[in-house]
């Protein structure tokens, strides 16, 4: 089989993923088993309040978040609160897989082991202590 084969190409391509699938796979499984089981102290209240009835929590408002947060509640039917949680739980997931992702991408052109470098900036960018305590 040469590599202009389209199937070797398919396969290959998708060896290319497979950093970023362990990493948002391992962080996804790590984060829903040490969420926290309600809202926080700092902004969590408001922030699922402002979620729940569409207004601007504070200066910035977080638009995006909380359209976002709008949807996916509606789109969950669970508690806005617990529907929050489980967004970022997901979005951090998806943030940690996503740098992988360009990691495997930077070290490709730089000639060293991709595989490894993508899985450990992955890793140790979803388990920094400024990411890991929001």
């Amino acid at each position: 089989m040469s590599k202009n084969n389209p199937a070797v190409k398919e396969l290959l391509s998708i060896s290319k993923l497979l950093p970023s699938v362990l990493v948002f796979g391992f962080t996804l499984i790590v984060y829903s088993i040490t969420r926290m089981p309600t809202i926080g102290f700092v902004d969590g209240g408001e922030l699922a309040h402002a979620v729940n009835s569409l207004t601007i929590p504070h200066p910035t408002g977080y638009p995006l978040f909380i359209l976002l947060g709008r949807f996916w509640t509606m789109l969950s039917g669970v508690e806005p609160a617990n529907a929050i949680i489980w967004m970022n739980v997901l979005l951090g997931a998806l943030t940690a897989g996503m740098v992988s992702s360009i990691i495997y991408k930077l070290a490709s052109n730089i000639k060293i082991n991709t595989t490894f470098a993508a899985i450990a900036g992955g890793v140790l960018y979803a388990f920094n202590p400024i990411i890991w305590q929001v």
